[in-house]
């Protein structure tokens, strides 16, 4: 699991079982537009949210932390496509909805993680 996509997966599914665990319920994994893709759409039952989560997966600390890598560029792309799946899924009445960063940090030798959950996130201007 050395390439950039299998250590994404990899933290994706961390990130999608750290939310199933705390309550959340999958709509989507993967949600593709023009402007880019969210990696998980999940529904907060304890506030009825939808939320938007962008997973960042690291091996070490080398470049910083995971959530680091969300720059203003990605955070304009979720906002946007966040969007797109609004008024695809939702055309007659708007949810309550916010964006959230999964962090996993992953020790090579362990394959143990550790997962930080970053909630209501500002992703940028529309």
């Amino acid at each position: 699991m050395e390439g950039k996509k299998e250590r994404g997966d990899f933290g994706e599914r961390i990130a999608q079982e750290y939310l199933s665990e705390r309550g959340f319920f999958v709509l989507q994994k993967k949600f593709y537009t023009a402007f880019g893709e969210i990696d998980i759409i999940a529904w907060d039952k304890s506030l009825g949210e939808v939320v938007f989560v962008e997973v960042k997966t690291r091996w070490s600390m080398r470049f910083g932390w995971p959530e680091e890598a969300v720059d203003a560029k990605k955070r304009e792309k979720v906002q946007k496509s966040a969007a797109v799946f609004l008024s695809e899924k939702y055309p007659h009445k708007m949810p309550r909805y916010r964006f959230d960063i999964v962090s996993v940090l992953i020790d090579r030798t362990s394959r143990r993680a550790q997962v930080y959950h970053f909630k209501n996130v500002e992703m940028g201007a529309a």
